[in-house]
């Protein structure tokens, strides 16, 4: 590895939070920190939904993806954000409310705005900058 002695710095949205929680569990302590913006609990839950459960039949075709299950899996002492939007159109927010519940941190903000949408991400983190800069100095504390 080019640093190996620098911890990696996870950043993933919406569809991209699946394999960063599969990161999450496979990598442990490589991680510095990780930030989940609208995470979903299952992809196939999601599939589900946004397809008002026309697909049903292909239900076991689809990849699960469990990040609620790989959340499980993660280091403790990574600091962990959760973002989610009330509004969102695509992710619902009870998949994040989902990932907050079986996260394995020790350190764990969730951040929540009821009038956002899917991609409002700068406007649902603005809505507590202390606690994002708490965590963002955690995430390079650690990343050393």
């Amino acid at each position: 590895a080019r640093y190996p002695s620098q911890r990696i710095i996870l950043l993933s949205h919406s569809l991209g939070t699946g394999p960063t929680t599969a990161l999450l569990e496979l990598l442990q302590d490589r991680i510095a920190c990780c930030a989940l913006a609208m995470p979903f609990q299952s992809l196939r839950d999601v599939i589900m939904e946004v397809t008002l459960y026309t697909t049903m039949a292909y239900y076991w075709a689809a990849p699960s993806w469990p990040s609620y299950k790989r959340i499980q899996g993660m280091d403790p002492a990574v600091p962990l954000i959760v973002v989610s939007a009330g509004q969102d159109e695509l992710i619902a927010p009870y998949h994040q409310r989902t990932i907050r519940a079986n996260a394995n941190a020790n350190f764990l903000d969730f951040f929540y705005l009821d009038s956002a949408f899917h991609n409002d991400i700068k406007e649902v983190l603005e809505t507590n900058t202390t606690a994002l800069s708490n965590f963002v100095t955690k995430c390079l504390d650690r990343s050393q």
